[in-house]
């Protein structure tokens, strides 16, 4: 996992996120606060004075849009779109999102911490940590290892193994093709990640 800062951007990184030197922004544990929001963070639960969410367990807050990503979750206003672990709920659906809480005003999003179940996939989800049937996937603060395959890390994101899982909330994932992710990052599997937020990041095939 090698990291390449740009000469262009003070862009300080750790545990797979960035800080642009435009705001400063407090990075720990995944989570990422910026200055213009009184934001406390206690434990990996962040609170904002201008709206009453509540995020927790890697949490990134943007002072000029509501963007709230928790977990691999992505959650806009202008849609109800859950995006968690690889994991793509529609806003026509029932949403039920476990690994913290989160309630968006447009959607009834019902996270209940520790567990995920889903039906096609035997995916338990316990703090930070992904176990998939087909694979050995073990997911450690912001750090995906597959056992036969490059260890792809990026905020808080998961590759499915096999499928071609496609996040329309600002996530486009391929299995064996160019990943371009529209969240500000762009990563190409076996050359250099180019991450729009002004970090590059290349990654070992091994």
């Amino acid at each position: 996992m090698r990291l390449l800062q740009t000469p262009d951007s003070a862009a300080d990184h750790q545990m797979g996120l960035l800080l642009t030197p435009d705001r400063a922004a407090e990075l720990q544990m995944g989570l990422l606060l910026t200055r213009d929001s009184a934001a406390e963070l206690q434990m990996g639960l962040a609170l904002t004075p201008d709206r009453t969410a509540e995020l927790q367990m890697r949490l990134l807050l943007t002072p000029d849009r509501a963007a709230e990503i928790q977990m691999d979750l992505l959650l806009t206003p202008d849609r109800a779109a859950d995006l968690q672990m690889g994991l793509l709920r529609t806003p026509d659906s029932a949403t039920e999102l476990q690994m913290g809480l989160l309630l968006t005003r447009d959607s009834a999003a019902e996270l209940q911490m520790d567990l995920l179940m889903t039906p096609d996939r035997a995916a338990e989800l316990q703090m930070d940590l992904l176990l998939t049937p087909d694979r050995a996937a073990e997911l450690q603060m912001d750090l995906l290892l597959t056992p036969d395959s490059t260890a792809e890390l990026q905020m808080d994101l998961l590759l499915i193994p096999d499928s071609a899982a496609e996040l329309q909330m600002g996530l486009l994932l391929t299995p064996d093709s160019a990943a371009e992710l529209q969240m500000g990052l762009l990563m190409i599997p076996g050359s250099s990640a180019e991450l729009q937020m002004g970090l590059f990041r290349s990654l070992d095939i091994g």
